[in-house]
């Protein structure tokens, strides 16, 4: 895979609609990036998209559209790829701050190089992500240093590649750099099967409403002696982790205990609603906390 498919950035303009493409074996297939202008009302519709590294890739956006496209085979270039990628979606120079929705896409990475099927941050906002379909990828929907996201009705699949080893259906994070926290998140009528470690991670957030989600992982027996190879340190798999110190999670490299315990103090999490979760019979626990205030659940 090299260079770009179909590019609106640097000239870029706005109110502009990618629709009906079959776009193939490029870097970046789509690219909605301008950091000079920050264009608005912009549309990305029922596009076949295969073999990329960042398959759709947003910055800078505001009111934007991705609808009904089909991305599949991620190609690893470097440590990662992603289905669709957001980064620097905010009030933009204009000063809009329009909502984006990501709706009815399907994401099915044959390949297992894909860290994650929708992966929003650097500050990312007003996100409404709704109805996709994710197959197949490291973590389902990653979700790092944003805010006002809305995750609902997502069929999350089969998260168990081995690219970065979170092998999650949902993660909130901060980022490694500034340990800022996702805020204001809403995790509604979610469907995740067979996740290889962990349903709903919430890393370093707060203000998350979760209600009425599904979460199943691998069973005992697949995670231990079947065709899966996971990295779990010998955890029991979990449905639901809220600020986890884990070695290794901190960035792509680094397995340091040291380096765990100093930045540990700057991880946690409040204000967490848990409500309606379905667990699936497979799951060895419900629940791990660490670092955890103001919690309501039903559980």
């Amino acid at each position: 895979s090299t260079g770009q498919g179909i590019r609106n950035s640097g000239t870029g303009r706005s109110n502009t609609i990618i629709k009906n493409c079959n776009i193939l074996t490029y870097s970046i297939p789509i690219a909605f990036n301008d950091a000079s202008t920050q264009r608005y009302n912009n549309s990305i519709i029922n596009n076949n998209i295969s073999n990329g590294f960042y398959n759709i890739y947003l910055g800078y956006q505001s009111g934007l559209l991705v609808e009904n496209n089909t991305i599949t085979n991620c190609t690893k270039e470097g440590t990662n790829s992603y289905g669709i990628f957001g980064s620097y979606n905010a009030v933009n120079l204009l000063g809009r701050n329009d909502g984006r929705n990501i709706i009815n896409n399907n994401i099915i990475d044959g390949k297992t190089n894909c860290m994650a099927g929708i992966l929003l941050d650097f500050q990312s906002e007003r996100f409404n992500i709704t109805n996709n379909r994710i197959n197949n990828t490291d973590s389902g929907i990653f979700i790092q240093d944003s805010s006002n996201i809305l995750i609902d009705s997502i069929l999350l699949y089969n998260q168990t590649a081995l690219v970065d080893y979170y092998q999650t259906g949902i993660e909130l994070h901060d980022r490694h750099d500034n340990g800022a926290p996702c805020e204001n998140i809403t995790v509604t009528n979610n469907n995740i099967v067979k996740a290889g470690s962990t349903g709903i991670d919430i890393h370093s957030a707060r203000f998350v409403y979760l209600n009425n989600n599904n979460v199943s992982l691998l069973t005992k027996t697949e995670k231990r002696t079947g065709s899966y190879t996971l990295d779990d340190g010998g955890d029991p798999s979990c449905g639901i982790t809220i600020t986890e110190i884990r070695k290794g999670f901190f960035d792509d490299t680094t397995d340091n205990t040291a380096l765990t315990l100093a930045r540990a103090q700057n991880y946690s999490s409040s204000n967490i609603t848990l409500l309606n979760t379905v667990f699936g019979s497979d799951i060895e626990c419900y629940m791990r906390t660490q670092g955890l205030k103001n919690l309501t659940t039903d559980l």
